[in-house]
Order: structure tokens, then sequence, then C-alpha cells
């Protein structure tokens, strides 16, 4: 018999604390050096954006949600270059 499925908002806690609570972001990165000065889009920040899905434009999405995480909204190019800075393995690690 499989374990009962945790809800939603443990998941959700589950994935915030991963994310955030992961000191080994260098090793999480395509290049060590990356997210490793003070940016607008540290690591946590991008990987949360990417898992929000954007259904609209990345312009508008990242002027909604990024002012409710307290980070300045920034241009799309901007955080398409720091998502390819992601290594896949992070999200294998996180669909653990």
């Amino acid at each position: 018999m499989a374990p009962p499925a945790s809800s939603t908002p443990e998941l959700l806690k589950k994935v915030f604390n991963f994310i955030h609570n992961n000191h080994n972001y260098s090793e999480l990165c395509i290049n060590k050096i990356n997210f490793t000065r003070k940016c607008k889009l540290t690591f946590a920040s991008v990987a949360l954006l990417i898992l929000n899905l954007f259904k609209e434009t990345a312009e508008y999405n990242l002027a909604t949600l990024l002012p409710q995480i307290d980070i300045k909204p920034v241009k799309g190019t901007t955080f398409s270059i720091a998502r390819y800075k992601i290594k896949l393995s992070f999200f294998l690690e996180l669909n653990k």
C-alpha cells in the first residue's frame, strides 16, 4: 500500500525549504560563480519563478510577481539569462 500523498501546503513548504535551505547552489548552477554576486535575481527567486509556470509574458509576470517577494522588477531577458544558469539536476533533485 502506498503512503498517503502530502497535502498541497506540505508540498509547498517542502519545495520552499529545499530551495531556500540548499546551500550547494554552486553545484546546481552551470558555472560555480553563478548567483554569487549581489544580483537582483537570486538562485531562489529564479527557481521559484520557473516553478510558477508563466501563463502570460515573462515581462508581465516579472512585473507582477517580483514586487510580491520584495525584488524590483527586471526585464524578461535578464530572467531568461538567469534561468539558463540553473542545471537540470536542480529540478531532478527537487522532484525527488
